[in-house]
């Protein structure tokens, strides 16, 4: 899977830089209850072990981080919230059900993501991070 990101602005990624995505967090199935997220896998009905799924990192030559897969755009707290109950360095929308489906099939997955914003910004640069993408395929396909 490779794909656009947003950063959490607590973390060292930019917008364009890649990353190697390792653990990737169902992290918005949670209660909600004032400031404090708790995942559907504390309150004993995970939608996976951990409500996270775990890509394949080898045969790259790029940092590796977690990420929250997210169904919400949120404003800055909510974002705070998703960073604070994972401590995942990006966001994205689709990675953790893709590799549920993989891992359901069989399939070894490997997750690459480009920055594309700041989570909770709406100054999104999404060429620039899908060129920076299509720069380095070739070397990991």
């Amino acid at each position: 899977l490779m794909g656009i990101a947003g950063a959490y602005y607590a973390t060292p990624f930019g917008i364009v830089d890649l990353a190697v995505i390792e653990d990737d967090f169902f992290v918005d199935e949670a209660k909600l209850e004032g400031d404090t997220l708790d995942s559907t896998s504390l309150l004993g009905f995970p939608v996976v072990e951990g409500n996270k799924v775990t890509f394949r990192t080898d045969d790259f030559d790029l940092p590796v981080c977690n990420a929250n897969t997210v169904s919400l755009l949120g404003d800055e707290a909510l974002t705070e919230l998703y960073h604070k109950a994972t401590g995942a360095h990006l966001e994205s929308m689709e990675g953790a059900a893709f590799g549920m489906v993989a891992k359901d099939f069989g399939i070894e997955a490997m997750h690459v993501r480009a920055v594309s914003n700041f989570c909770a910004s709406h100054d999104w640069d999404p060429k620039k991070a899908c060129r920076m993408l299509a720069s380095v395929i070739d070397g990991i396909l």
